[in-house]
């Protein structure tokens, strides 16, 4: 069981990660928002050295499964506008069942809803800056990127779903690139015609609210 690419490349520019899982650099940030992590509980992806040209690219389902989740932005919500999908039940190779829990978090755009059948590859939302990004203050796009997460799901002899490793200084999150395809990002699909259209639509609309906002 691997897990698909979940942004498309941006005018075939390579994928960065951004904030590697485990990192710490912003445990005092996290802390006042008040998530109790040991450290970041997911991998950062950027489709482009210059965030703020990225706003807006296509984010995918990274597995087959079902939209369990969909979250929008508010004033109370650190994490921006975001999705979680649940996979379907796979064997692994220790002879456990398990499921995937997917995330992505700080999106523009949602273009799902909760109870949707979603396919790998399926577009979902596009990405965006809602939520705690870095950069927001002064250029709102600047922080740019989606943030990955990936929960494990076994089942317990009572016949009950549960997270994995609930004790691990991140609720369970585990290391994202461990369940992606090998060479993911070279791998990943490239935004076509269609997709840098409805892009460019999504980057005016950005700069109209900007400039209502004398920004």
């Amino acid at each position: 069981m691997k897990l698909k690419s979940p942004i498309k490349k941006f005018n075939n520019e390579p994928i960065y990660t951004t904030l590697p899982y485990g990192d710490k650099t912003f445990l005092p940030q996290y802390k006042l928002l008040g998530w109790n992590l040991a450290f970041h509980n997911g991998e950062d992806y950027c489709p482009s050295a210059n965030p703020q040209r990225a706003y807006g690219v296509p984010v995918l389902a990274s597995q087959d499964g079902i939209v369990d989740k969909v979250v929008w932005d508010s004033p109370m919500s650190t994490k921006g506008n975001g999705i979680t999908i649940l996979g379907k039940f796979f064997q692994d190779t220790d002879g456990k069942q398990r499921i995937l829990g997917t995330v992505y978090w700080h999106l523009s755009q949602i273009s799902v809803k909760a109870g949707d059948k979603v396919k790998a590859g399926d577009m979902i939302g596009r990405l965006g800056n809602s939520g705690f990004v870095i950069g927001t203050t002064i250029l709102p796009q600047k922080g740019t990127h989606i943030h990955f997460g990936v929960y494990q799901y076994v089942l317990g002899t009572d016949n009950v779903w549960r997270v994995e490793f609930p004790n691990n200084g991140v609720a369970g999150a585990v290391k994202p690139s461990d369940w992606l395809e090998e060479s993911w990002k070279e791998n990943a699909p490239v935004m076509g015609w269609t997709d840098y259209l409805n892009y460019w639509e999504d980057i005016k609309k950005l700069a109209a609210e900007l400039f209502k906002k004398g920004r």
